[in-house]
């Protein structure tokens, strides 16, 4: 997913053209009875809208949070009251290059099947959309682009995609900080990154503040096994969705690939069935117990390869798409290595 891919929105389709056709001499009004019966039926249906989501549940607006005025003024007042505390684009670039690596408390595996509504709030609890929020070079105005990730660990510790905040081919921002927003829309800042992987398209980041619900990672999943999503696809917020693993598989061809160790595991991928598209990188898979199975990466359409013969039966067209994500394997093992230098790196390189 290019960073042109994630920031595109759908216009919202415009009202439809009243159609300013007239009566016909001889059309007569309904009689009396269908009249009252068309009334009644309409409250009914109303009264039926007016409680069609359960108490608590979120109705999301129709444009992105990106550009949700209550989210931009919580930006612009945390640049305003962090300044040159919040990490700008060459900050990142550095710590990315040379991560903090700090001990991180996880939360224990669930073992008990639960209900996806119950699945789908602890989703929308641990997902953490993260981004930039910058100066381009076209206005004074200032922009948001968010993606996803999800906390994994105490002391604000979240995972989300390499490729997602990746300061290198920012060349749209000529001042930007990476910042965070939590499931309440509260803007935060990111103050460390503790592991990076290019390869797994995986970063460790630490957040202050804001209130989130740690997700375990289970790495003991199997193809046919239920899997569930909630991203914001295209800028459309929160979007649950349900499918299952469909197969593990190795994305390159290297020559040291082992799923047990972390200087093998960095290719190792889960296809997974759940709709995802541009905006949901790095938002996390969860099993039918609430534990995280992987998190976003890409997706793949593929097409019959042309032989320039007569028999191409589809002309190119694409025939399936597969969401490809990152296994939890790969973020256990990225973290174990992390946890292990902070424990050999001196007390001021942990958290504080």
């Amino acid at each position: 997913m290019t960073h042109a891919e994630a920031a595109a929105t759908h216009p919202s389709p415009a009202p439809p053209a009243a159609c300013g056709r007239t009566r016909p001499a001889n059309d007569r009004c309904p009689p009396a009875w269908l009249a009252l019966g068309l009334v009644g039926l309409l409250l009914t249906a109303g009264a039926g809208a007016a409680g069609a989501q359960a108490e608590g549940v979120p109705i999301e607006a129709r444009s992105p949070l990106t550009q949700a005025r209550d989210v931009l003024a919580s930006a612009e007042a945390l640049r305003k009251a962090e300044g040159d505390a919040l990490l700008d684009l060459k900050q990142i670039r550095e710590a990315m290059a040379k991560p903090t690596p700090q001990q991180v408390s996880l939360p224990a595996l669930r073992d008990e099947v639960i209900e996806p509504v119950a699945i789908a709030e602890m989703a929308r609890e641990a997902l953490v959309r993260v981004g930039w929020y910058y100066l381009c070079h076209r206005c004074d105005n200032w922009h948001l682009t968010l993606s996803g990730g999800y906390a994994i660990g105490e002391c604000g510790v979240i995972a989300a995609c390499y490729h997602s905040i990746d300061p290198d081919g920012r060349d749209d921002m000529r001042e930007g900080y990476l910042v965070a927003l939590d499931c309440e829309r509260q803007v935060l800042p990111v103050r460390a990154v503790i592991a990076a992987n290019e390869t797994m398209d995986t970063v460790l980041l630490r957040i202050e503040g804001g209130r989130f619900t740690a997700l375990a990672l289970n790495d003991q999943t199997r193809p046919g096994e239920r899997a569930y999503l909630l991203s914001d696809p295209l800028g459309q917020t929160g979007y649950f969705s349900a499918g299952m693993i469909n197969r593990f598989y190795w994305q390159g061809r290297g020559r040291n690939q082992n799923p047990d160790r972390l200087d093998g595991v960095g290719q190792l991928r889960i296809n997974i069935s759940t709709d995802w598209a541009p905006g949901s990188s790095g938002a996390a898979v969860l099993d039918d117990r609430g534990n995280a199975i992987g998190h976003v990466k890409a997706i793949s359409p593929m097409r019959e390869r042309p032989t320039g013969s007569d028999n191409d039966r589809f002309d190119g067209a694409v025939l399936i798409t597969l969401h490809e994500a990152v296994a939890a394997r790969c973020v256990r093992l990225l973290l174990e290595d992390c946890q292990s230098q902070a424990t050999a790196a001196p007390a001021d390189a942990t958290d504080r």
